[in-house]
């Protein structure tokens, strides 16, 4: 997430640079005004004091944290405030979403593996990597020929990352939820097999169990399924829901700062434009009439 982060920031700042390259020369009053200026940022006229805003100080600025461009350019401006607020809001909401996808993590983690349950005749936690080994042991030792050997398990020794998507996501790895266990295993295992034809002597997979505990129908083989395994993956799926929403507003974020770097570009322009056109000295070119022939006329006028 922080790599994610730190290359939309340098992605946003990259797009900030060429697009305050493309339009920061494009001020034409401004210029010829300057000429009329003494060439100097700052002029002073009758009390009238103007300093000329950079457009790309206020992109760079905004890109950087959005609104801090428009208040530079114009304090006055709304959207140096609208910025900010949005910028808040988003960030609060990543921190939110991000600390509950942290905590739902946490919680199925300690379902999986730190709570202790009785189910049966056994006291543990959801899934054993006990039970687990015991059963994929047996499944091993079925048919010589079949794709399970000890290549084909390759659950973590540690409960890292990969160990909890694992006992969720593969149904290779569902013997050691205590529940199947219980109902498959603990009296004994009674393998259902796929064949591709009825005279092969090896299967072609593995497709179930037929219920072993006492009480449960025999008759029929069941597909692989643990009623605690279903529950954990239910408390995956809203803690992948919650880092989605988190990552949503990381482009939220980045979205706000390029909206924000192009629009302290428009208030930039918008300040310079209002404050040139206040200033004493005007410089346009107008049109005149001169022995009956239309000519260009460079006029030069005073406010007083």
């Amino acid at each position: 997430m922080k790599k994610t982060m730190i290359m939309i920031f340098l992605l946003t700042v990259a797009i900030t640079l060429l697009t305050a390259q493309e339009v920061e020369p494009f001020e034409p009053e401004m210029e010829q005004t300057r000429e009329i200026q003494d060439s100097t940022e700052t002029k002073v006229s009758q009390g009238y004091k103007y300093q000329r805003k950079s457009a790309l100080t206020a992109m760079l600025l905004s890109s950087i944290f959005p609104g801090s461009g428009q208040f530079y350019a114009n304090p006055h401006s709304i959207t140096a405030y609208v910025f900010p607020v949005v910028e808040i809001a988003l960030w609060a909401g990543y921190i939110i979403y991000q600390g509950k996808g942290t905590d739902k993590e946490d919680e199925y983690m300690k379902y999986a593996t730190d709570e202790t349950v009785t189910v049966g005749n056994s006291t543990g936690p959801r899934y054993s990597r006990l039970y687990q080994e015991m059963v994929e042991s047996d499944l091993t030792m079925q048919y010589p020929n079949d794709i399970y050997d000890e290549s084909h398990f390759r659950l973590d020794d540690n409960n890292t990352q990969h160990f909890y998507e694992d006992i969720g996501k593969y149904d290779k790895y569902i013997f050691g939820w205590c529940d199947w266990y219980d109902i498959y295993a603990a009296h004994g295992i009674d393998w259902a097999w796929f064949f591709d034809d009825p005279d092969d002597t090896d299967p072609k997979s593995w497709i179930g169990n037929y219920p072993t505990k006492p009480g449960e129908d025999t008759t029929e083989y069941d597909a692989p399924y643990s009623a605690m395994r279903s529950e954990y993956n239910d408390m995956r799926r809203e803690a992948e829901d919650l880092y989605q929403t988190a990552d949503m507003l990381t482009f939220g974020l980045v979205f706000n700062h390029i909206i924000s770097s192009l629009d302290a570009l428009r208030v930039t322009r918008q300040y310079n434009s209002e404050y040139i056109s206040q200033a004493p000295y005007k410089m346009r070119v107008k049109t005149a009439m001169v022995n009956k022939n239309i000519t260009p006329v460079l006029t030069l006028s005073y406010k007083f």
